[in-house]
Parts: C-alpha cells; sequence; structure tokens
C-alpha cells in the first residue's frame, strides 16, 4: 500500500494521501494517534514469552529500529520527497481528519481515518504500520510538534 504524508509549513498540518485520496491530519489528531499507536505497540510486541527476554522497551526499540531500516537491497523504509503537497487551491478542499481508529491484530493492523467526508481504512502489517508511524513521527518533528507523551523509540534522531 502505498502512503504519502508531509507537514505543509503553509496549513501547519500534515497531508496523507493514500488510495486516490488526501486528508489533512491536525497536530491534535496526530500526536494522540502516535501516542496511542505507541502504547498498542508496546502492549504487542512480540518476545514476551521468552525466558530472559529482554525488557518489552527494549525489543519494542528493536523492532521499531528493524522495520525502519533499509532492506538488504538498499531500499530505504521511508522515502523523502516522493510527491509534492497540495497546491493552494487544493488544499482548501481537502478533508480533516477528526477520527482515527486502530484494529490491532498479529498480522494485520487497520487505521481508519474519518473525515466530515471521507473514511479512508488502511491495512498493515506490523513493519509497516511501524513505517507509518516513522513517517508520521517525522513529519510531526519537521512541524516542532513533539509531544512529551511520545514513546522515546519513536523519536527518529532524538
Amino acid at each position: 500500500m502505498d502512503i504519502t504524508l508531509a507537514y505543509s509549513e503553509t496549513e501547519d498540518r500534515v497531508w496523507l494521501r493514500s488510495q486516490g485520496q488526501m486528508l489533512w491530519l491536525t497536530r491534535r489528531i496526530l500526536l494522540r494517534f502516535l501516542s496511542a499507536s505507541g502504547k498498542l505497540l508496546e502492549q504487542s510486541v512480540p518476545g514476551g514469552e521468552v525466558p530472559n527476554a529482554l525488557p518489552p522497551s527494549h525489543r519494542i526499540q528493536i523492532d521499531h529500529e528493524e522495520a525502519l531500516a533499509e532492506s538488504p537491497e538498499g531500499t530505504a523504509a521511508l522515502q523523502h520527497g516522493k510527491e509534492s503537497p497540495p497546491s493552494a487551491d487544493e488544499a482548501q478542499a481537502v478533508p480533516v481528519v477528526h477520527t482515527i481508529h486502530i484494529t490491532p491484530s498479529p498480522s494485520i493492523w487497520v487505521v481508519t481515518l474519518q473525515s466530515t467526508d471521507v473514511e479512508m481504512q488502511v491495512r498493515l502489517n506490523r513493519r509497516d504500520f511501524h513505517r507509518l508511524l516513522g513517517a508520521m513521527s517525522m513529519a510531526a518533528q519537521r512541524g516542532e510538534w513533539l509531544a512529551c507523551d511520545m514513546p522515546g523509540w519513536m523519536r527518529l534522531g532524538a
């Protein structure tokens, strides 16, 4: 699934494009999503049943770093500058997300983004969910939106 997103300085929002649709994410909704998603990932990090396993905080850090690492072929997990932001005219017509639902499972995480007029549902495996969070975290950092309740393992380069 192709998802493109970036911080827009002119709108002070993050735009997200997928499945031919574009949505705006506000600071409030994005930071709440990152916080809630981080907690869900921490609660479901694999390896807890292994004797003498690393603590969950270490396992989630490793899980996240591996998801964001380059592939053996050298392909970056997160690519920059793939798509341009909406024009000023387009920006006025883009719906603003008011609710995000996360439905986790061992194999597929479903993210449902809702605006007044549009509902977008994105299905991701755990690795791609980490990548989405990594991209959103980068966009939040670009907007200088860092929140103290965002997990440390999610703060790229922080």
